[in-house]
């Protein structure tokens, strides 16, 4: 659905016009359902991501809307300077960051607690046949809630809550932007996501744009992987990644590796 990213010429200076990759910038070219862009800390994928779903108007799991997180204040700045090309333009869809999760388990949990209070108040001024469709409406919007998010996302490890979220919320036709989403998954549970990924783009047809530091992840099939480096963005293969060459390394003879740190 998104076919292209271009940057307007800017004359800014500070954060986070300074990244050597927006001096730097190129065309990107979004022509395959999954795009990952690889790099190490501080190289710019996280701005490149959260400007992209800010500039969309994705819906978030935050407990601010996109519009109002003030950690996006970044995203704010350059998103003016973004143009997006489209084949099916759409808002459907989610970002997701790792930092998010928290704030999001405390929404649902004061949302279910809401529903709870609005309850006792329902109960002590209304009776008899009102009283019972009150209590029909708010049952069914809390049942809602659990069944789409369980009875208590406390009670899930990290890992756990990150997969329920996932399986709750790709569930149609969009755009699904993932910061970093491996930070609480084991290996297993990554592979796992790769799977919910990969139904989601054979049979909603959905796009997705990741950032992650999980060679894993950046070992989905038919995924475009983009690498930014020396302050550049190019296009690469699993295999010519930093991330697999080390991992792989590490894994074939660890005690070596280890020797020369």
């Amino acid at each position: 659905m998104l076919k292209t990213l271009r940057l307007k010429p800017f004359d800014k200076r500070g954060f986070p016009f300074d990244l050597p990759v927006l001096q730097n910038f190129k065309e990107i070219e979004i022509d395959l359902p999954i795009t990952i862009f690889i790099g190490d800390n501080g190289c710019g994928k996280s701005t490149i991501l959260e400007t992209l779903a800010y500039s969309i108007g994705l819906p978030t799991i935050s407990s601010k809307s996109i519009e109002t997180d003030g950690s996006l204040k970044a995203a704010k700045l350059l998103a003016p300077y973004f143009q997006l090309s489209w084949t099916n333009k759409t808002r459907q869809g989610l970002f997701f960051r790792a930092e998010d999760f928290t704030g999001f388990i405390r929404s649902v949990n004061e949302l279910r607690s809401a529903f709870d209070k609005d309850m006792q108040d329902f109960e002590a001024s209304l009776e008899g046949h009102s009283l019972e469709r009150v209590r029909g409406m708010i049952t069914g919007q809390k049942n809602a809630l659990i069944e789409k998010y369980g009875s208590d996302l406390n009670a899930y490890s990290h890992g756990e809550g990150f997969l329920k979220i996932f399986e709750s919320r790709f569930t149609q036709k969009g755009i699904y932007i993932l910061d970093e989403p491996e930070a609480s998954l084991s290996p297993l549970r990554q592979l796992s996501l790769i799977l919910l990924i990969k139904e989601m783009v054979q049979q909603r047809g959905a796009q997705f744009i990741l950032a992650t530091h999980s060679p894993i992840l950046m070992g989905i099939p038919n995924a475009k992987l983009l690498e930014l480096r020396d302050g550049l963005i190019t296009q690469t293969s699993f295999e010519e990644t930093e991330h697999y060459r080390i991992t792989k390394g590490f894994l074939e003879n660890r005690e070596q590796f280890l020797r020369f740190l």
